[in-house]
């Protein structure tokens, strides 16, 4: 019995490092890297990622328990992009690509942005 849930704890921590490192590579190019300021060096683009609610490694991220339902999930995705955004754009930089495909649906950038 204790094998069978030391394999079964092994399995889902690695399961837990390979969706880390898919999400990882699936975006190539961190997401603080999109985030221009011609006034700042990319030492402080980093610091000002990280103060802005970004990680270490240029990505972000939400922490949740599992099991968390879908609806809270996306919901709290989506608040954390715009803090991030809202954030970033205060500090006065502007994103490369846009916002395409990086803000929630239907969220559109106004006075929080600014």
């Amino acid at each position: 019995m204790k094998k069978a849930l030391l394999v079964i704890c092994s399995a889902l921590a690695l399961q837990g490092c390979l969706l880390e490192r898919v999400a990882e590579l699936s975006h190539s190019t961190p997401e603080r890297d999109y985030w221009r300021n011609p006034a700042m060096s990319e030492d402080l683009r980093s610091d000002d990622w990280l103060e802005c609610g970004g990680s270490e490694n240029g990505m972000w991220s939400i922490n949740l328990p599992d099991g968390t339902p879908d609806k809270v999930n996306r919901a709290a995705h989506d608040q954390k992009i715009i803090e991030i955004m809202a954030c970033m754009r205060a500090k006065g930089y502007s994103r490369d690509k846009g916002d395409d495909g990086w803000l929630p649906n239907g969220w559109e950038c106004q006075n929080s942005c600014e």
